[in-house]
């Protein structure tokens, strides 16, 4: 049973991060990536990375951010060739 209330307890604690305002520019982008939905949210978003990556932010947060841009990259480009239906 003490395996179960860990498991409940790493699962509370993992959507309560989720809710949490994100705490830098770095964490409210990879939140706008990952939530995206409709193909204006996912181009939307790539101009605000784009910008974010010429900025003064840190070299931590572009990191840690750049680990979502391939895909965010690719699902644009997709969009923008028209080989993506969107909503």
């Amino acid at each position: 049973m003490s395996d179960m209330k860990t498991f409940i307890k790493i699962v509370k604690e993992e959507n309560r991060k989720r809710k949490a305002k994100p705490k830098t520019k770095a964490e409210e982008l990879r939140r706008k990536i990952l939530q995206s939905k409709t193909n204006d949210e996912y181009l939307k978003v790539q101009q605000e990375v784009k910008e974010f990556f010429v900025s003064d932010a840190s070299e931590e947060d572009k990191e840690m951010l750049s680990g979502y841009t391939e895909s965010l990259n690719m699902i644009c480009s997709a969009i923008k060739e028209k080989r993506l239906k969107g909503q």
